[in-house]
């Protein structure tokens, strides 16, 4: 039987989805819907970006609903009309009759604003409003399910009792696509397992247009798989041993400074950061976990000097090219290739970098070089691993699955082999022993 509650189906007309305001002698809101959570009925409410000229609306479908957080699907820097409602810091927004206070600003894995609403009674009602640091949708990488992922975790965290409001470009795919991996999330945290397909039918009874691309469930896929991924595992590479072909001499720069779990300085001379030695190259890290693990992805920082990270960045022009190998030996030839930098430009490199990389191995190893001149304007001279942490998420060996909770299937725990941390598949084990093994 389904979690999910019955919905009530307002009568709508063809063209106009609305959601009906709570307070009678009021109107309805066009193009606004409800949409019921794993765990709430009503849980969410999803809409549009007001045009501009219609702030007003949008700031009384808040109030009337007592919301007060609001996830949006871009950053609001790309969304014009934002700046008719949202203050500029240590500032207000007029918006007749009601009036928008700046209270603060921060970020982590998102940027969140807290504003406050006041409306005619001269009452302020805070607002937390949540955006992702960069698009959702990216062409390659894993930089949009690694936004979307941020976004999905920080609503589940909201302590609140009231609506959410998520809100995109034309209320229905972005937002469906959250509404579909929130709710699909919830159920895995529940159950250890979700029907996508039945998600999503129960939000198209709400919304047709919700997940009607191939697009829509690919990115739902995908940030589901990472989902699984980052909260399967530990980080395996903390506190390992590590190493750097060319140490910069002082031991308060050395290669275990990547695997030390301290980012609070992300200064090149702060303590927390390796630092490789000028004037070479090629320049290699790596970590080994020890034995062979079951590896999902890894995230790597590198040094920004705690500057804003930006085409202005001195060390963006060294993080340039670099790539990432797994391999059971110190020869990175002897691994795969997990990932090489060939698209990145000074503006879109991203730091962290999130790289998924499901395989099996023991050493991760960073790597760069500058052998095959000339390369970009974008390019450092020389080559650096200047990282400040380097994150390895994995099982311990025996283990796949969401929490690390599935022993590996036979043969592959009796020939003591880890499998696959994702689908459970053993490797490197013989197709005609698995036979023998399952008769």
């Amino acid at each position: 039987m389904s979690r999910f509650y019955h919905i009530s189906i307002f009568s709508v007309d063809k063209y106009i989805v609305y959601l009906k305001s709570p307070f009678p002698d009021r109107g309805n809101f066009i193009n606004a819907i409800h949409a019921s959570t794993y765990m709430r009925n009503n849980g969410l409410i999803v809409t549009q970006y007001p045009p501009l000229g219609d702030a007003v609306d949008f700031l009384r479908l808040v109030l009337d609903n007592k919301s007060d957080t609001i996830i949006c699907m871009d950053p609001l820097s790309e969304i014009q009309s934002c700046n008719t409602w949202l203050p500029e810091p240590s500032s207000t927004k007029k918006v007749v009759p009601y009036e928008v206070l700046f209270k603060s600003e921060r970020q982590t894995d998102v940027k969140v604003t807290n504003i406050g609403i006041v409306n005619i009674e001269a009452l302020a009602q805070p607002v937390v409003i949540v955006e992702p640091k960069g698009p959702l949708r990216t062409t390659g990488g894993s930089q949009g399910t690694l936004h979307l992922r941020s976004l999905v975790s920080y609503a589940i965290d909201a302590s609140t009792e009231n609506p959410i409001i998520i809100i995109d470009r034309d209320g229905a795919s972005l937002s469906g696509v959250f509404c579909a991996v929130f709710n699909s999330v919830q159920q895995i945290n529940m159950d250890d397992s979700v029907d996508v397909f039945t998600t999503v039918r129960q939000l198209q009874t709400r919304r047709p247009e919700f997940c009607s691309t191939l697009n829509d469930y690919w990115l739902i896929y995908r940030t589901l798989r990472d989902y699984i991924g980052t909260t399967t595992e530990k980080n395996i590479a903390l506190n390992k041993v590590a190493w750097q072909a060319h140490p910069y001499g002082d031991t308060n720069y050395a290669a275990d400074r990547a695997v030390d779990g301290r980012t609070s300085d992300l200064s090149l001379w702060g303590g927390e950061c390796v630092v490789s030695n000028h004037g070479h190259d090629s320049s290699e890290w790596r970590v080994d976990l020890g034995i062979v693990l079951g590896i999902h992805h890894v995230n790597i920082l590198y040094v920004t000097n705690n500057d804003p990270w930006d085409k202005g960045n001195f060390y963006a022009t060294n993080f340039m090219g670099f790539s990432v190998y797994i391999s059971n030996t110190t020869n990175k030839e002897d691994g795969i290739l997990c990932f090489k930098d060939t698209n990145y430009t000074i503006e879109t490199i991203p730091n962290p970098v999130n790289i998924t990389c499901p395989c099996n191995g023991r050493y991760v190893i960073y790597y760069n070089n500058r052998t095959h001149k000339p390369y970009p304007d974008d390019y450092s001279m020389y080559a650096y691993n200047d990282l400040c942490e380097v994150e390895v998420f994995g099982c311990e060996i025996g283990y796949y699955g969401f929490g690390c909770k599935q022993r590996c299937p036979s043969p592959c725990s009796t020939e003591n082999y880890t499998c696959n941390i994702v689908t459970g598949v053993c490797p490197e084990v013989d197709i005609f022993r698995v036979f023998l093994y399952s008769q």
